[in-house]
C-alpha cells in the first residue's frame, strides 16, 4: 500500500464512520422520540453525548486526512471547487459538534434527569437537535457527492 493509498483509506473509512454513524443514530433517535417514554428519552440523551466523541474523532480525521491528501498530491489543489467547498462544509460540520451538539446533549441529559425524559422541554430540545442533525447529515452527504463526482475537475 502506497502512502497516497493509506491517506485515502483513512479518509474514506473515517467518512464512512462519520456519515453512516450519523444517519444510523438519527434513525435510532427517531425511534426514541416516537416511543416518547421516559427511559427511551433518557437513553437517547446519554447516547447522544457518548456517540459525539466518535463523531468528533471521525470528522477530525476526515478533515485532517483530507487536507493532508491535498497537500500530498500535485494533481489537486485547494483552488479546485470540489476541494475548497468540501473543506468549508466539513469544517463547519466539525464545529457543529462542540458548538451545538455537545452542549445540547449535556442539557438533554440534565433536563431528562431532573424534569423527566417526557417533559415538553426535553422533547422539544430533542426534536430541535434531530432537525439540525438532519441538515448536518444532508450536508455531509453533499460532501460525499463532491468527493465522488468532483465537479469542475
Amino acid at each position: 500500500m502506497s502512502f497516497e493509498e493509506f491517506l485515502a483509506f483513512i479518509h474514506v473509512v473515517a467518512s464512512i464512520v462519520w456519515v453512516g454513524g450519523a444517519i444510523g443514530f438519527e434513525y435510532t433517535a427517531h425511534g426514541a422520540v416516537k416511543r416518547g417514554d421516559d427511559e427511551s428519552m433518557k437513553l437517547l440523551a446519554r447516547d447522544a453525548d457518548r456517540i459525539g466523541v466518535i463523531f468528533g474523532i471521525s470528522s477530525a480525521l476526515v478533515l485532517g486526512f483530507g487536507i493532508w491528501a491535498v497537500v500530498d498530491r500535485s494533481y489537486i489543489s485547494f483552488a479546485d471547487t470540489w476541494i475548497w467547498l468540501s473543506l468549508v462544509i466539513t469544517g463547519v460540520l466539525f464545529m457543529m459538534g462542540p458548538l451545538f451538539f455537545m452542549p445540547n446533549a449535556k442539557r438533554l441529559i440534565a433536563d431528562s434527569e431532573t424534569k423527566g425524559g417526557t417533559h415538553p422541554d426535553v422533547v422539544t430540545r430533542a426534536k430541535r437537535v434531530l432537525t439540525v442533525a438532519h441538515l448536518d447529515s444532508a450536508a455531509a452527504l453533499f460532501v460525499v457527492y463532491l468527493m465522488v463526482v468532483k465537479p469542475g475537475a
